[in-house]
């Protein structure tokens, strides 16, 4: 009997051990996007949240945004980096590449200098509008408190 509770337990062990490294193999992530956040000027109400989740094994990186009050049509939906707060990154991954929509979902595998941006908070996603053509609401993407 006491060696089938060892056996028991060992295997609960492993189980435990499995899923936890399991977890371990995908991070999430989220920006909320507000018109401040922008390196010039932008007069808008407009807001918007993304969620992201990144598989560290793959490096397919999901993704889901949704965005209101904007002042005209969104035209694109970017992620750029490298870039802190306040400053300017280049467009690394284009989340609309078939198309702007609301929400917006999709998924890619990217490279592995733009997970480390991304793990750093060194990356942004921008969202253009025919109005303000640069941007017009952007948020850091985060993940503290989500790992």
């Amino acid at each position: 009997m006491r060696r089938l509770y060892v056996v028991f337990l060992l295997l609960a062990c492993v189980t435990q051990a499995g899923s936890a490294n399991a977890a371990a193999k995908v991070r999430y992530f989220y920006a909320d996007l507000v018109s401040d956040e922008e390196t010039f000027p932008v007069e808008s109400k407009g807001k918007g949240h993304a969620e992201f989740t990144l598989d560290l094994e793959t490096l397919r990186l999901s993704w889901k945004v949704t965005f209101s009050g904007l002042t005209s049509k969104a035209t694109t939906v970017k992620i750029h980096a490298p870039a802190q707060m306040f400053t300017n990154g280049v467009p690394v991954v284009d989340l609309a590449a078939k198309g702007v929509s609301n929400p917006l979902e999709g998924s890619a595998v990217v490279e592995e200098a733009l997970v480390q941006y991304i793990i750093s908070t060194w990356a942004y996603i921008n969202i253009s509008t025919e109005k303000y053509k640069d941007g017009e609401i952007r948020g850091q993407i985060d993940g503290k408190g989500l790992e």
